[in-house]
């Protein structure tokens, strides 16, 4: 995905792109752009793109140390973070570290696309006070009933506005400062018509040669694809094994099953994605080893395997109806014995 995502931005206009395989190297690579900030021309970085769940360092722990560490280069970064599970609990969680824009797993390059072009054509202001940091959370304008108390709103005394002469931000006081900084990343835009900067970019073309870099790859991916099903296949050898090895085989499994969960439906298997969606839930879930959890294991890791041996791309056809069935069989069996299977909580639970 790391590299699916720098095709296409490569091919949308973007040449300046660095890239991290996990939260830790990201912040190695942000807080060495502050050191060199004051000194090299284009040092710094514009825009950052995070998974919510990367190695070692989550998405939301870079966006928490991007919106509140010392070291990091710039408070005010936009940035997107990427998840196939953007449920509630995560998107509420994570509005409330400070993110930008979520994108939601299995994306589109035109979903891509607008998230990035939002950040910099429509900036949110930024507001401080002693609980919160971050892009403005009050998107929705609507009035609130009549009898609703509005929450929201500070006494105009208690909220005041940055300025660059500023020293003290009492934040401490009860005060809530609102940061509305001139948009510098739209005038980075190279654009033939100085007068679309104005009244909105038309990004259609970039889109169209972003596309063509995601369907270049598509046999590439197919074969990425075709791989984890074989590395699933190797986690259930290990894990009727059974002992410690079969519960590290489960652990592998499950992070796989999240792999392909938010990469299925990019790549164009939305059955996947459904597969594995269901697959990373029931693995998250897993106490103890048995034979009905490697029975289900074993049912899940068949239909995807399924899925890739006859390149099933569409949801609908008898083949997929055949398929569902199968595994909502053995869903319906486990459930019958031991219970539903329970969504696993948040991992982005806030303390």
């Amino acid at each position: 995905m790391l590299s699916l995502l720098r095709q296409i931005l490569h091919s949308a206009g973007f040449r300046n792109i660095r890239t991290a395989k996990n939260g830790r190297e990201a912040t190695g690579i942000l807080a060495a752009t502050k050191q060199r900030f004051s000194t090299m021309a284009g040092a710094q970085i514009d825009i950052v793109v995070g998974d919510a769940f990367m190695p070692i360092i989550n998405g939301t722990d870079l966006l928490r140390w991007l919106r509140q560490d010392a070291a990091s280069p710039n408070r005010f970064l936009p940035y997107i973070l990427m998840s196939g599970e953007a449920d509630e609990g995560l998107v509420f969680n994570c509005r409330d570290v400070g993110v930008s824009e979520i994108l939601a797993k299995p994306f589109s390059v035109q979903s891509l696309m607008t998230k990035i072009m939002q950040v910099i054509e429509r900036p949110r202001p930024y507001v401080l006070n002693r609980n919160f940091f971050g892009p403005d959370r009050r998107r929705l304008r609507t009035p609130l009933p009549s009898d609703a108390e509005d929450r929201r709103v500070m006494p105009k005394d208690k909220v005041r506005r940055f300025s660059s002469g500023q020293t003290n931000l009492n934040v401490l006081s009860g005060h809530t400062w609102i940061f509305d900084f001139p948009n510098t990343l739209k005038a980075k835009l190279e654009v033939s018509d100085p007068r679309q900067l104005a009244s909105g970019v038309d990004f259609s073309a970039e889109i169209a040669k972003a596309q063509e870099a995601l369907s270049a790859a598509e046999e590439e991916t197919r074969q990425w694809i075709a791989g984890a099903s074989d590395k699933l296949e190797n986690f259930m050898h290990e894990i009727r094994g059974g002992g410690v090895t079969g519960k590290e085989a489960v652990e592998k499994l499950s992070l796989l099953a999240r792999e392909l969960r938010g990469h299925g439906g990019t790549f164009g298997y939305p059955l996947i994605s459904q597969f594995a969606r269901s697959l990373h839930i029931f693995t998250e879930n897993i106490t103890e080893v048995n034979s009905d959890v490697t029975d289900l294991l074993r049912a899940h890791v068949d239909v995807i395997k399924v899925v890739v041996k006859q390149d099933a791309k569409r949801e609908n056809d008898p083949l997929a109806t055949e398929i569902k069935s199968i595994l909502d069989r053995a869903v319906k069996k486990y459930s019958a014995k031991h219970g539903a299977i329970a969504a696993p909580p948040s991992r982005l639970q806030t303390e």
